[in-house]
């Protein structure tokens, strides 16, 4: 068991894509090992304002609605995530300088690490 509450997924694809003048298209595909798979997708601009989240997932984004990007610094940024008016995750993502791996820190001092693929 992770330190999450909850086995850690068997398999995790994130695509992040540009989307727009500053913001991001996102698509989590998650299997976990009891086969159970889980789909996020949205779209979000870096200007702090409150996105719309489509689909459930029990990681990161938990039973979050909405999510907010902020710019941290010029390899940052905070990734704020909300069920109604409360905050369910936020977490800092920094980029590796070539642009290759992201490493999300949680409030909580967890990390997840993706690596790009292609």
């Amino acid at each position: 068991m992770s330190s999450f509450g909850f086995a850690p997924p068997q398999i995790q694809l994130v695509t992040i894509r540009s989307f727009g003048s500053d913001g991001f298209l996102v698509v989590e595909d998650t299997t976990y090992p009891d086969s159970t798979r889980t789909i996020v997708q949205y779209t979000a601009q870096i200007d702090g304002r409150e996105y719309p989240t489509n689909g459930s997932a029990r990681m990161l984004v938990q039973a979050a609605d909405t999510v907010s990007l902020t710019r941290v610094d010029e390899t940052s940024l905070k990734w704020t995530y909300k069920k109604g008016p409360a905050v369910v995750q936020s977490a800092v993502a920094q980029v590796s300088s070539g642009g290759n791996t992201w490493i999300f820190t949680t409030g909580d001092d967890q990390r997840l690490v993706y690596i790009r693929l292609a």
